[in-house]
């Protein structure tokens, strides 16, 4: 398994992270972000399918029913590529989803719900490629007032920056281990370390957060 349910038991010495700890939340100041889970991603004929996305579907499906049963703020993204980017020169076997194809499109199971936000984005990274900064503060979600629970896919690509992005505006950041994949083990622990060393995330579990 590739998710980060069992983290800290293969880490090399030098990697040690903390134990997944219950949080508390606010839902009428704290919010989810639920990065990149589209049909590209996480249906078995995507052409960039990564199995161990479609493993955190049920256990990010929890934490998005917690938040809309307390009326809190969720937010998705969607990643799509330019074949004429000229920052992907020589990847172009990589740049999948496109926008408007079927793989683009967010898995059903999200079944986004009116009220909810989803910010489209041309990279890796939101805050460099859409209005999500904006978009954030129109909500009334605030800088180091506001705490952000970020899910999602490619724990080292897309929520590393989506995190990094969060972290560097002042939001304080919680990341539940087996609701973030990667496509190695050894990729998805690296991520997670690089979280709580670089960019102060406390992890959790699915079934560890209380919004309260």
């Amino acid at each position: 398994m590739t998710g980060g349910a069992h983290v800290s038991r293969t880490l090399p010495e030098e990697w040690r992270i903390p134990q997944p700890e219950r949080v508390r939340l606010d839902p009428k100041r704290d919010f989810l972000v639920v990065v990149d889970l589209q049909k590209e991603y996480c249906h078995p004929s995507g052409r960039k399918y990564l199995e161990s996305s479609r493993e955190i579907v049920p256990n990010v499906i929890r934490v998005l029913e917690a938040f809309r049963s307390k009326g809190a703020k969720i937010l998705f993204t969607a990643i799509y590529f330019d074949p004429e980017d000229p920052r992907f020169r020589g990847l172009e076997s990589r740049l999948y989803p496109r926008k408007g194809e079927w793989g683009f499109e967010l898995i059903e199971e999200l079944a986004v719900q009116p009220g909810e936000i989803v910010v489209e984005k041309d990279c890796y990274d939101p805050f460099l490629s859409s209005n999500i900064d904006e978009v954030l503060r129109s909500n009334g979600l605030s800088p180091h007032t506001s705490t952000a629970v970020v899910t999602g896919a490619v724990t080292t690509t897309c929520v590393y920056h989506t995190v990094s992005g969060l972290f560097h505006r002042g939001y304080r950041v919680v990341v539940p281990v087996d609701c973030v994949a990667d496509r190695t083990p050894a990729a998805q622990l690296f991520g997670l370390w690089k979280f709580v060393t670089l960019y102060n995330v406390k992890l959790t579990k699915s079934d560890m957060i209380e919004l309260v």
